[in-house]
């Protein structure tokens, strides 16, 4: 049996079927108790118990369970909370009163513990800055550094990071498969669903999956991208976010939310102007940014005077790389960073932007 698995204790098979069902939609497996004989060795792994109040005699008292809940049919029964105390559940539902509370209990059920981990947004100044390029190499440098991490796509005009990075024809969710995702999403059941690579988790607007991309790429609404942002996070995990240059309302959201901002802007005078207008929107949303300057080494404006012009503080110098371009086109990105000079920026940005996020969650 999964360690992940939901026991249910009952004889009633309307409230299995229930939460067979709630249990399906949390990415969970369902094991029934229906005699006594059985408790021990169901409920002892099971990340969650969820006990009929009228199965009360099928409960084994000396098994000690770390996550129960009682369900009854009606909260005023006293039995219903006095078994409650005696089996140690933390809560009393009444079901279909309390459908939304289990469901998200079931999402949560065997999910490690502790704070979310940081969400890092990256944004281009201007049209070509390579911000989607450093979106995966910087997850990617998380990755390695031990951060289970996603990269996520809010960029509806980018193209597409399952793209970038040669997965836009493996099977996976994108965010199309994910607009009516609301309240808590289980992270382990999120990242096992998502296509990756070289362990990098790549949510994106479309892809390969059958409809997919039948209506072109597109975001859910705020709901949707909170529930699923909040469980990538979950336990301490990573989220680097691919964001658009002027982002509509429900990203904004997102990008208010963010630990940190990284602006990425060539060195370049026409790019340093369009990109004034991408750092005030930010400031209004996010007080921590970041700026990497990107440059070619062949002339041009000097990092720091892209930096002074901006009024940011200069976090990363970006190098152009031609072997890492000749990647991109052909969807061969992750491979190309193991050897690359981004890579060794990537790394650096980690330790820059985890330091930041731990003093924000402190």
């Amino acid at each position: 049996m999964p360690a992940e698995h939901v026991a249910v204790i009952t004889r009633d098979a309307g409230l299995t079927a229930e939460v067979r069902r709630l249990a399906a939609l949390a990415g969970r497996s369902v094991a029934v108790v229906g005699q006594v004989a059985d408790c021990v060795r169901v409920c002892r792994a099971a990340a969650l118990v969820v006990l009929d109040a009228a199965a009360a005699d099928l409960l084994d008292d000396a098994l000690p369970l770390a996550d129960l809940v009682v369900v009854t049919d009606d909260p005023h029964r006293v039995a219903s909370w006095e078994l409650a105390v005696r089996a140690g559940a933390r809560r009393v539902l009444t079901l279909p009163a309390d459908t939304a509370v289990l469901l998200d209990l079931l999402a949560l059920a065997g999910e490690r513990p502790g704070p979310s981990g940081p969400l890092i947004g990256v944004v281009g100044g201007c049209g070509g800055a390579g911000a989607s390029v450093l979106t995966v190499a910087l997850g990617w440098a998380f990755g390695r550094a031990g951060r289970p991490t996603t990269v996520v796509d809010l960029d509806v005009g980018g193209g597409g990071l399952d793209v970038l990075v040669g997965l836009e024809r493996v099977e996976g969710l994108r965010w199309g498969d994910l607009v009516d995702a609301r309240g808590v999403v289980a992270s382990a059941s999120l990242r096992t669903q998502l296509p990756a690579v070289d362990g990098l988790a790549v949510l994106s607007t479309v892809g390969g999956s059958p409809g997919n991309g039948a209506a072109g790429p597109s975001l859910p609404g705020r709901a949707a991208m909170t529930s699923v942002l909040a469980a990538a996070r979950r336990g301490g995990d990573v989220v680097v976010a691919d964001v658009p240059r002027y982002p509509d309302d429900d990203v904004c959201s997102v990008v208010a939310s963010c630990d940190a901002m990284l602006i990425v802007v060539p060195a370049q005078v026409r790019a340093v102007a369009a990109a004034a207008g991408v750092v005030r929107n930010v400031r209004v949303l996010c007080n921590d940014i970041h700026l990497a300057v990107r440059s070619d080494g062949r002339g041009g404006l000097h990092e720091r005077d892209v930096a002074n012009a901006l009024e940011l503080p200069l976090t990363a110098v970006v190098r152009t790389e031609s072997r890492l371009s000749a990647a991109v086109e052909r969807g061969l990105l992750v491979p190309a960073l193991r050897k690359s000079a981004l890579a060794r920026t990537a790394h650096a940005l980690v330790g820059r932007l985890c330091g930041t996020a731990t003093e924000q969650a402190s």
